[in-house]
Order: C-alpha cells, then sequence, then structure tokens
C-alpha cells in the first residue's frame, strides 16, 4: 500500500467522516448525504461518490499563511469561499 493513498471512510449517510494519510486521521466534511455507490451517484444529491480518484488540486488560507510547498496545484480562497466553508468547519470542530 503507498503511502500517497488517502482514505475516506464514515457511517452510512452520515456527512462527516475520516480522512486517513500516512497513519494519520483527520476529520473530514463530506456530502450531507453521506458516502453512495459512485454507480448511484448523481450532481446535486447531496452526496460523496465513493471510487478512486487522483488529487488534483487544492487550497490554502492565503490570509493565514504563506503557500505551502506541495506537488498539487494550490489555489488561495476568497472571502466567498471561507463564507460557505463556515459551517462545515464548524460541524467538524465540534464533532
Amino acid at each position: 500500500m503507498s503511502d500517497d493513498v488517502i482514505f475516506v471512510r464514515a457511517p452510512a449517510h452520515e456527512p462527516r467522516g475520516v480522512l486517513r494519510y500516512r497513519g494519520m486521521d483527520f476529520p473530514c466534511a463530506l456530502g450531507s448525504a453521506g458516502i453512495v455507490a459512485a454507480s448511484k451517484a448523481q450532481e446535486g444529491d447531496r452526496a460523496t461518490p465513493a471510487g478512486r480518484y487522483r488529487l488534483e488540486s487544492g487550497f490554502y488560507r492565503a490570509d493565514r499563511m504563506a503557500r505551502p510547498r506541495c506537488a498539487l496545484d494550490l489555489h488561495p480562497t476568497n472571502e466567498a469561499m471561507a463564507g460557505a466553508m463556515r459551517p462545515i468547519v464548524r460541524s467538524i470542530i465540534n464533532w
């Protein structure tokens, strides 16, 4: 098993999961319908499709940190994104 594989697990229909990377666990947010089989996922169903996906890009808080050194294509967040993420982050922190 490669060290660069990210696994996410969650109970059925649960919008909060656990992301495992290099032996470390992190809380993560999923679609409000939880994880569903990719064959049943549809745009707008509020679900996170199960499957293997390549991680190609990410975001960072430019107002709080310098751009991290990373092989991914990273983009700074903007104020609209920060506002949209607050309830998700709050739910993870309060988990």
